[in-house]
């Protein structure tokens, strides 16, 4: 195998192989069969560059050279060539490597080189489409500890997968094109959060202006909600909550119904509603929490069966009365939280969906989140 050279000849830096065209990889045998490597991460190839390999190749004795083509998105990579040329994503060998990393060292070190590559070109702002790697869950344990750059890879694929299942897309009614926050920084040290635009709410305006769905990696565990920020006029506050204690616990409760199904395939999954005051001494600094009202929703609605959640509606109605009449800096958010160390799928692949499920929960919010 040859890397950035050819055949029999020394190998050069990387800064000389660009210059002389050199392909990325060149795997051959003496009898005469041959791969040659290409890959991209922020550009793409030339049909020009990949022709100047294959010629090099069959000048050098190998009659019929395959071409191996990595890119980031195989979908937006319109470079094609006839004959013996594949075209794979870097996300296809990762996923590929991990299937393999249990049993073959070398495959979980390069799944691992990819995480961290990854997590590096994001921080760097490198890495402004697409992906290198794939969701496979969220891994964070006592063994696996929590880290600011691999939350922000993680939150980054969660938000993409979301964005491209086109059925989650139009029944929560999500506005798949629009953009997250602009800048995820690791000012909060419980963890990294994005969101998700609801269509139709009206002009490009900032986000803490209008309902929107969260997504958020924490230390400890994951969470998804709907939040209305501070900054929401009062009419669609009303519309959302309701216009009355009895249209909000309406809503409640069909919220907690739909949630169910998203318990029953996870029961770690806890379905939450709080209130939450706050405030930063300065752009920079870490949130102050000034006050919290926290509730699991199964505590505001009698079960028909034993439950370890005792029945307490005050807070369901100290919730809707604070957020009716609010005097300060408060976020509503009801949704779920799901804790790293009792959940089943939050570690699999299968976390994206249990995500998605949650979100459709909230239907009955959704709904009337739209600023007009």
């Amino acid at each position: 195998m040859a890397e950035q050279s050819l055949p029999g000849q020394p190998e050069v830096d990387e800064e000389q192989a660009t210059k002389r065209g050199l392909p990325d990889a060149w795997i051959f045998t003496d009898s005469g069969w041959a791969l040659i490597i290409e890959s991209k991460v922020a550009s793409d190839p030339t049909i020009r560059q990949l022709n100047r390999h294959i010629a090099t190749a069959k000048r050098r004795g190998f009659a019929a050279p395959n071409l191996l083509l990595i890119v980031v998105d195989v979908g937006k990579t319109h470079v094609t060539r006839s004959g013996r040329t594949q075209k794979k994503s870097w996300s296809d060998l990762y996923r590929w490597a991990v299937g393999r990393s249990a049993r073959s060292e070398w495959a979980k070190h390069f799944a691992t080189y990819l995480e961290i590559a990854e997590a590096k070109m994001i921080r760097e702002d490198y890495l402004r489409e697409g992906k290198l790697t794939a969701f496979t869950g969220i891994p964070f344990d006592s063994e696996h500890p929590y880290t600011y750059l691999e939350a922000k890879r993680l939150l980054k694929l969660i938000i993409e997968e979301l964005k491209g299942d086109k059925g989650f897309i139009g029944k929560v009614g999500v506005d798949k094109t629009s953009p997250g926050r602009p800048a995820i920084t690791g000012r909060e040290s419980t963890g990294v959060w994005d969101f998700l635009r609801m269509a139709r709410v009206g002009g490009p305006h900032t986000f803490t202006r209008y309902p929107h769905l969260t997504v958020a990696v924490g230390v400890d565990h994951m969470e998804a909600d709907v939040t209305l920020p501070n900054g929401v006029p009062e009419k669609t506050r009303t519309r959302v909550l309701g216009e009355d204690l009895e249209v909000f616990e309406q809503r409640m409760a069909q919220v907690l119904s739909n949630m169910r199904g998203v318990i029953r395939s996870d029961d770690s999954v806890r379905p939450v509603v709080k209130v939450l005051q706050r405030h930063y001494a300065t752009q920079r600094s870490l949130l102050t929490r000034d006050a919290l009202i926290y509730c699991d929703l199964r505590t505001a609605f009698r079960s028909k069966r034993k439950s370890a959640h005792k029945y307490q509606p005050e807070w369901l109605r100290t919730i809707y009365n604070v957020m009716m009449h609010k005097r300060s800096n408060l976020q509503f958010q009801v949704g779920v939280e799901i804790p790293y160390i009792h959940s089943t799928v939050i570690k699999t692949p299968r976390a994206t969906k249990l995500i998605a499920d949650a979100f459709l929960a909230l239907r009955p919010l959704l709904g009337r989140c739209s600023s007009r």
